[in-house]
């Protein structure tokens, strides 16, 4: 009894072998090439917010996007992690300290025609509105 089980064993390999061998697979492959020389670069520098209130992000990669997002307004957010949060605002002051610090003030509408102003130096929050901050 063995050998007849092996021998159909047998048969039916050689009968999907006999079956698959003249198989043949053939494709053809068609794709997008870009000719053009392009760089890229990672850059050391986070985007920062323009004097129009947009987050100023260029195609290179921003390492702020390698850490997870601001998910509150807390001190040492970026400039566009506000933007994310609070979203664009009314106004935007971008100074150079005498150190050579960038020095940004975002201001937005407050309740009852008030301003809530948030301050950032070298694109990192250090003052926010009294109440804005939940602990």
């Amino acid at each position: 009894m063995k050998s007849v089980g092996s021998r159909r064993i047998a048969i039916g390999l050689a009968i999907m072998a006999g079956g698959f061998g003249g198989c043949q697979v053939e494709g053809t492959a068609t794709g997008v090439v870009n000719n053009s020389i392009g760089t890229f670069r990672a850059s050391n520098v986070e985007a920062v917010i323009g004097p129009d209130g947009q987050c100023e992000a260029d195609v290179n990669l921003d390492p702020s996007t390698l850490r997870p997002p601001a998910t509150a307004v807390r001190p040492g957010i970026t400039e566009c992690d506000l933007v994310r949060l609070q979203g664009r605002p009314q106004d935007v002051v971008v100074a150079d300290l005498p150190d050579g610090r960038r020095s940004v003030e975002m201001f937005y509408p407050g309740n009852g025609g008030t301003t809530r102003g948030y301050v950032f130096i070298a694109n990192r929050l250090v003052s926010t509105p009294p109440g804005t901050l939940k602990e």
